[in-house]
């Protein structure tokens, strides 16, 4: 019977402890999107400018974003994302970008 109270007076502070762990999440996964956008656009720019350019290079960095902004669009933090109108408005730009890259 004492587990149940002493279980039960934790319980409070272990929900607050995920509830956060989700938001840390959820902001790590979008910072490592905006990342994987910068590391490509780096990526194409160079290739511009190259003599031959590598096209598994841009395959891999467009893959890798493609696989990060799934990983923000699919989560459970995607509807709470969703009430910000910029944030609604970026993510609709991504899953434009990834309907058009997987063409």
């Amino acid at each position: 019977m004492s587990l149940f109270v002493i279980l039960g007076a934790r319980l409070p502070d272990d929900l607050r402890a995920l509830s956060t762990a989700q938001g840390d999440n959820a902001r790590w996964n979008i910072l490592q999107v905006d990342n994987e956008f910068a590391n490509l656009a780096a990526a194409l720019a160079e290739e511009k400018v190259a003599t031959t350019p590598d096209s598994d290079r841009i395959r891999l960095r467009t893959d890798i974003v493609l696989s990060r902004a799934d990983i923000v669009v699919g989560s459970p933090a995607r509807d709470l994302l969703r009430t910000t109108p910029n944030v609604s408005n970026l993510l609709d730009a991504v899953a434009a970008y990834r309907t058009k890259a997987a063409v």
